[in-house]
This record gives structure tokens, C-alpha cells and sequence, in this order.
């Protein structure tokens, strides 16, 4: 299980919940990896990662594990749950297949991170679980949001990735001064760790 998904510029990682991952040394440290980057006609190109972007990626699972550490990640619910997201608006609604309208719990995104959040929400192999805040009638049903996904070929099973956090780490999103999430202090904790120049 995923605790806190990492997103650079030009490479994606989820850096596990687990003590040690594949392609890591004794310490946990990342020793090799592959970068994914989209090319102009759409296409996903695969390479080798440099040693910078693998440096810069064991000083995300750094922060990522202190944060962890103080903060402890919440548990997704059952994949049974999962449905397909076919819109994200500001400020961080996401949209099912089934017409249920889902708020990302503790945030705010901007017009500009919803349409990041839809580049890994809208995608054929996503699916979107949550875990509602509160119990309610309301809609959106304001609720900690995962996205799932299910690869053919892996031997770990399906990844969750807390889409607040990663949107959090990337500043797509910003800790809603006003909520009372349970997840508030690990989300300021998650923003001003990777806090980007404004």
C-alpha cells in the first residue's frame, strides 16, 4: 500500500508504505528506478532515472517518512468500493462514473490542480476509493480520496495513492484553512515540507 505518491516534473514514483521496496538497498534508499515522461504525440517513454532524479527522490521518501512518522498515514478503505472518476473541478471535486460528487476532504485546489489531479484520475486504469469524513447526506460527500491502480503486470498487487497528499507535495492544492479534518496537521505538514516559491 502507498502512503504518500510522489510527482515531480518529469517522473512519477509512489514511494511505499512498506520498509523496504524493490530496487532498494538495506537502508530503503532508492538504487534504481525507471522515469516515465509522456512525449508530444501522447506516448509514454520509458528510461533509466539519473542519479539526480533518484537522489531527489530518496529526499522526498525522507520527508515522506518523518511526516509518516509524526502524522501516521490513514488506511484506504476496501477496493471493493472503487469507482471510475470521469471529471475533477475546483476545488477538489471529483466526479464518478455514478454520478456521485466526492470533495477532497482538508483542501483547496485551484482551477490549474484539478486539471493536474485529472491527468491521474481520468485514466482507464484508475479507479477512485474514499473513505467519507463524516456521515451525511450531503453532496459532495467530503471524504479522503485514493486512486487505485491496477496493473496487469505486477507482482504487488493494485497501488493507492492518497491523491490529497500527492496534490498537496505538488501544490495543486493548498490546506483549507477552515476544515476540520482529522488529516489537517499531516496535510500542513505534507505542504510546507515541499512548500514550492510562490
Amino acid at each position: 500500500m502507498c502512503r504518500i505518491g510522489v510527482c515531480a516534473s518529469i517522473f512519477c514514483c509512489l514511494i511505499a508504505g512498506c520498509s523496504l521496496q524493490p530496487h532498494s538497498d538495506a537502508d530503503g534508499k532508492m538504487t534504481a528506478s525507471a522515469t516515465a515522461t509522456t512525449a508530444t504525440d501522447g506516448s509514454i517513454e520509458v528510461r533509466q532515472s539519473t542519479s539526480a532524479e533518484l537522489a531527489s527522490v530518496n529526499q522526498i521518501a525522507a520527508k515522506t517518512d518523518a511526516i509518516d512518522q509524526r502524522y501516521p498515514a490513514p488506511n484506504p478503505p476496501p477496493l471493493s468500493s472503487a469507482a471510475s472518476a470521469v471529471h475533477v473541478s475546483a476545488p477538489g471535486v471529483l466526479e464518478l462514473s455514478d454520478g456521485r460528487l466526492i470533495q477532497m476532504d482538508g483542501v483547496r485546489c485551484t482551477v490549474h490542480g484539478a486539471e493536474h489531479i485529472s491527468k491521474f484520475a481520468l485514466n482507464s486504469t484508475t479507479k477512485v476509493v474514499f473513505s467519507p469524513s463524516e456521515t451525511t447526506n450531503q453532496s459532495p460527500v467530503v471524504a479522503d480520496v485514493w486512486l487505485v491502480n491496477s496493473y496487469s503486470d505486477s507482482s504487488f498487487g493494485p497501488s493507492f495513492s492518497p491523491i490529497t497528499e500527492v496534490a498537496l507535495i505538488n501544490g495543486w492544492c493548498a490546506p483549507d484553512p477552515t476544515s476540520k479534518s482529522k488529516l489537517r496537521t499531516r496535510y500542513v505538514a505534507i505542504f510546507n515540507a515541499f512548500e514550492k516559491p510562490r
